[in-house]
């Protein structure tokens, strides 16, 4: 008899064993998989969404969220529609923990250049701004592997005269580009 508690202790210890192994190989599995999760993933999960962002600088806009690329997110503030490369967000109030990878092979690979050249393609007046302010208003000309291009007004020497001056700007130092 006391054979067969010593056997039941054991196979009970033997269980509460491989129980709390389980346990702690799913924690860590669970683990791995979030640290593989990216924003634009959780931000392409929230299309439809109302978001508030806090963005490089210090600004917060709220966005209705439309459409999620690679490397950016769009959508509507009011009557604007925003532009806004993905790192450029600081923080998103209230973001769903539901994530959303993209399916589809080419649409992984369609950066912030993407939507930028058919801006620049549509001819729409648009304002750049990085932390600090406004970059430049006008229409997108060129859109370069890391830089933009920005016709911009400006006065000429000769009296009366409105001529346009192109601006470059780093992508790199965008945080938005916001269009009507």
């Amino acid at each position: 008899m006391r054979w067969e508690a010593l056997f039941d202790d054991l196979e009970a210890q033997w269980s509460a064993q491989q129980a709390h192994q389980l346990e702690a190989d799913v924690a860590q599995a669970v683990e791995w998989e979030r640290a593989q999760i990216l924003l634009v993933d959780r931000l392409r999960a929230s299309v439809g969404m109302q978001l508030q962002l806090r963005l490089r600088g210090g600004s917060e806009r709220s966005l209705l969220v439309h459409r999620v690329g690679a490397d950016w997110v769009s959508g509507h503030a009011g009557a604007q529609s925003l532009l806004i490369p993905v790192g450029a967000i600081v923080s998103v109030e209230a973001l769903p923990s539901r994530v959303q990878s993209e399916t589809t092979p080419a649409r992984r690979l369609l950066g912030i250049g993407t939507p930028l050249r058919a801006l620049a393609r549509s001819r729409e007046a648009v304002t750049v701004e990085d932390p600090g302010g406004e970059l430049g208003h006008g229409v997108i000309t060129r859109v370069g592997a890391d830089h933009l291009d920005v016709s911009v007004p400006g006065a000429s020497a000769t009296a009366g005269r409105r001529q346009s001056r192109r601006r470059t700007i780093a992508l790199a130092s965008v945080v938005l580009v916001r269009s009507m």
